[in-house]
């Protein structure tokens, strides 16, 4: 088994630990990250659609109206178990490996929308990767991404009261979830550029004030409630730039090719 191969294991197992804390606030940026990225689907053309990195919540049994959806996911258990629940839906692909070692099985297939959720930070090469995925784009098609935000409210915070050192540097969790990459908008946007990408949109999504460790035994005590949790999803609208993850929505950039 390749160090790869066992990194992208170790993270698996690391996150579904994540996951499984009582009142896991993992949980909770979880569902806020599957509403941004329908959110931003409903806007452009989705027949055929390639999801990277599903982990065990793919995204397809809340989608009503595309016609193919595509899965490539590194890890064979993940993969396992969601055939093993869903393998019924005969319009699902699920192709067990990395993007690189798939590209080439999908042949010369291009895909209209295409997200990588919680991935891209993840990769050791975040500018091959993107380069890569290239061969499964057309002129229109959407790649939505989405990354924790280095200038997130939380991060700031933590950074003014002398927590973290600089803005950039990986916390626990981000160590503990084996995170290679802390992106803020600009840098985020220079790599997308540099890979062959132009940006059609940008936005940030819940407002987190603290860590999740502090906010889980928050919930725990009954100071947050979901009530709070919906209010701090929406006080993105007033801290545009200041929530715990960010979005992009790209294209091929016309003008290379």
């Amino acid at each position: 088994m390749s160090k790869k191969q066992i990194d992208v294991d170790l993270h698996a197992a690391n996150y579904m630990a994540e996951l499984s804390r009582e009142q896991s606030f993992e949980a909770i940026l979880s569902n806020s990250r599957k509403k941004q990225v329908l959110e931003s689907m409903k806007r452009f053309k989705h027949d055929n659609i390639l999801e990277i990195g599903c982990g065990l919540s793919p995204l397809f049994p809340d989608i009503k109206n595309y016609q193919n959806y595509t899965i490539v996911e590194p890890n064979k258990n993940f993969c396992e178990i969601i055939y093993y629940c869903y393998k019924t839906d005969k319009n699902v692909t699920i192709l067990n490996g990395f993007l690189e070692e798939v590209v080439g099985g999908l042949g010369h297939q291009k895909f209209d929308f295409i997200f990588m959720s919680g991935v891209l930070h993840q990769v050791s090469n975040p500018n091959d990767f993107l380069c890569v995925l290239h061969n499964l784009c057309g002129l229109d098609t959407v790649v939505h991404i989405n990354v924790p935000n280095a200038h997130s409210f939380h991060r700031l915070l933590a950074f003014e009261m002398g927590y973290i050192k600089e803005i950039f540097e990986r916390s626990e969790t981000n160590l503990r979830l084996q995170v290679k990459w802390v992106f803020d908008k600009d840098s985020l946007y220079q790599l997308v550029q540099e890979s062959g990408y132009e940006v059609i949109n940008f936005g940030t999504y819940m407002i987190k004030p603290f860590t999740n460790e502090q906010m889980e035994k928050m919930i725990g005590s009954g100071i947050i409630n979901e009530d709070i949790i919906q209010g701090l999803e929406g006080m993105v609208k007033y801290m545009p730039d200041l929530g715990s993850e960010m979005f992009v929505n790209l294209r091929i950039n016309k003008d290379l090719y």
